[in-house]
């Protein structure tokens, strides 16, 4: 299920989301497998790459299509974007067509042409949400995310899992937090790699203490980070902008 062919990304990215991704809303509660599809856009062709996913969009939006997408910018990291799309079971996959398409597909496919040659590289995998370690989702989707990508050690995953569960979690339920979902990853990348998502109202939200921290204290923090660190051969942080215009919601 990974793809770095540019000639692929965005036919199979943006057509198998609308044609296989989850019912409005789009962060339904019951679907929980992701497909995260990664784009390397061309640093001159940024804007016929925004200009064309809107016509995308557009011409969805007239069709009203049963399925969803979020897309959102990298603020930092590699220049990216990243479409995201949940299903309730994988059993969807199995479904190639979805009618509502069929009038529109000619429009669509000549869009996906225009988006290949703008992108440099793509990359698609599937994870997985994992209930609980996960705060339960709200319909409104955050302006901001923080995402941690860790690999853990393959013999470390239970023992990572379990200070989760037993530390961390515990401590997010207490914080406040509006938005806070773990995901492991099950097809295109390495199945012992995590990612947490923290939601963000805008860059001030990372000023001052991290909400989770406070809940657990800081003291009480350290001997946790100095707990799991060994078991993680490495992570990032990065924060991503969601685009509103770039994505494409089930109308209520």
């Amino acid at each position: 299920m990974k793809i770095m062919s540019s000639q692929r990304g965005l036919v199979c990215a943006l057509a198998l989301p609308l044609l296989l991704g989850v019912s409005a809303p789009a962060m339904a509660q019951d679907a929980n497998i992701r497909t995260i599809s990664r784009y390397r856009v061309k640093p001159d062709r940024d804007g016929d790459f925004r200009a064309a996913v809107k016509e995308y969009v557009a011409i969805l939006k007239k069709a009203n299509p049963d399925r969803s997408f979020t897309m959102w910018a990298a603020l930092t990291g590699p220049r990216e974007y990243i479409l995201a799309a949940y299903f309730g079971k994988y059993a969807e996959f199995d479904v190639m067509e979805d009618p509502k398409l069929k009038e529109v597909q000619a429009e669509l496919t000549g869009i996906a042409a225009r988006l290949n040659a703008c992108v440099e590289s793509s990359e698609r995998y599937i994870d997985e949400i994992l209930p609980d370690l996960s705060l339960p989702r709200s319909a409104e989707i955050p302006k901001m995310v923080r995402v941690m990508r860790s690999q853990v050690k393959p013999d470390k995953v239970d023992a990572y899992t379990s200070l989760l569960k037993s530390e961390l979690f515990p401590a997010v339920q207490k914080s406040g937090m509006k938005v806070y979902l773990t995901a492991r990853v099950r097809l295109g990348r390495p199945s012992q790699e995590f990612s947490s998502i923290v939601g963000l109202d805008g860059w001030a939200s990372l000023d001052g203490q991290p909400p989770v921290v406070l809940a657990m204290g800081a003291d009480n923090y350290r001997q946790f980070v100095a707990r799991i660190t060994p078991l993680v051969e490495f992570s990032e942080v990065n924060v991503y902008r969601y685009l509103p215009d770039l994505s494409y919601l089930v109308a209520k």
